[in-house]
């Protein structure tokens, strides 16, 4: 059972025809219609149910994505 503030928190691992297929933080698969998505939803976004309306979580997601960037840069470095 999911509980806490992960229990409506995916992120979206990769779009197969009409869905974006999401993994929550127990990497429990969810295939979301993209047309209850936003528009500007890209791969790797963190996304949160909330009131039956998805929406992008803006923060989680840059943080996300500078933490990826940083360890991409560190096995670049000598």
């Amino acid at each position: 059972m999911i509980t806490g503030d992960f229990a409506n928190r995916y992120t979206v691992d990769r779009f197969e025809g009409g869905f974006a297929v999401c993994l929550n933080e127990e990497n429990v698969q969810r295939e979301v219609p993209l047309l209850l998505l936003p528009e500007e939803v890209r791969e790797g976004d963190v996304l949160i149910l909330e009131y039956g309306m998805w929406r992008i979580d803006e923060d989680e997601t840059a943080a996300r994505r500078e933490r990826i960037e940083k360890k991409l840069e560190s096995l670049w470095e000598d």
